[in-house]
């Protein structure tokens, strides 16, 4: 597990996020839905590979940081945290997004 700060509105929060595969190949970025997590696309992570695959969880679930209004919780909040992660890792080209 990996965690990248990103910003919110009431300051920075850990991202948590799980990277499979050689960063080299493909990119295959997964989002889950609102009541899941990362780890459910592990089994299909291990299906990917050697291509290089990236599994988050979203801010208020799995072992991300959470916010403290729900209000704070919206589509703005998320298209920040996968961006973030995407410049964080080099990998803003030529990405498959699963989710």
């Amino acid at each position: 597990m990996n965690f990248l700060k990103v910003m919110t509105p009431i300051g920075f929060k850990k991202l948590a996020y799980q990277e499979y595969g050689n960063r080299s190949l493909e990119t295959f970025f997964c989002v889950h839905g609102l009541s899941q997590n990362g780890l459910s696309f592990e089994y299909l992570a291990q299906q990917l590979l050697p291509n290089y695959v990236v599994s988050l969880d979203l801010l208020g679930r799995g072992n991300s940081d959470c916010l403290n209004d729900y209000h704070l919780y919206n589509f703005h909040q998320y298209l920040n945290d996968c961006y973030g992660l995407c410049l964080a890792l080099g990998s803003t080209q030529n990405i498959t997004w699963i989710g």
